[in-house]
């Protein structure tokens, strides 16, 4: 169906899927945008390509697409809010690899970025305001995290998605788990 045909492009021609754009590029993980398979909105890709590959090609252990797709799912029924995954991809050849595809949050705003670029040009009284807002959602995020009794294995400002910012009650989502 849908899926099977954009999982197909996505492993091998990503720049032909519509609404193609790459987020991020890195030696290890490239994240994609593209546009959503079989609903409206659009999906992020994300590539992991990893030193350990070797021991799930040799079928000792899960891929990081499908281990992070797990992850996401036992997260968000555990009542931890996190970016919806929907589906992963693994490939053996040529080379080992795997996408783990997941909800795009089209308003959302890496922590890192939001505070290097948009909150300086906020005026004084706002800024506070928007920071302890900001604050008490990430504390609130991690709160959820922690009772469930998950950790986070790289915790920092750019893994931070941060929605409805200018809201009374902006949330933060933690991404790369």
């Amino acid at each position: 169906g849908a899926w099977g045909r954009f999982l197909e492009a996505l492993d091998r021609h990503h720049q032909s899927l519509p609404g193609y754009a790459v987020l991020k590029y890195g030696e290890d993980r490239s994240v994609i945008r593209a546009d959503h398979p079989v609903g409206s909105g659009q999906v992020a890709c994300r590539n992991i390509r990893t030193r350990k590959r070797l021991l799930w090609f040799m079928g000792l252990g899960q891929s990081p697409g499908r281990r992070d797709f797990d992850r996401l799912v036992q997260l968000g029924q555990s009542g931890v809010e996190t970016p919806a995954a929907l589906a992963y991809i693994e490939r053996v050849a040529p080379v080992p690899e795997s996408w783990l595809v997941t909800q795009f949050l089209d308003a959302a705003q890496d922590l890192a970025r939001f505070v290097l670029t948009t909150l300086p040009r906020i005026a004084g009284e706002e800024r506070a305001i928007l920071k302890r807002r900001l604050s008490l959602a990430v504390a609130k995020w991690l709160g959820s995290l922690l009772s469930s009794g998950w950790r986070h294995r790289d915790f920092k400002a750019s893994n931070v998605l941060i929605t409805e910012i200018r809201s009374d009650s902006p949330q933060a989502l933690v991404v790369d788990l």
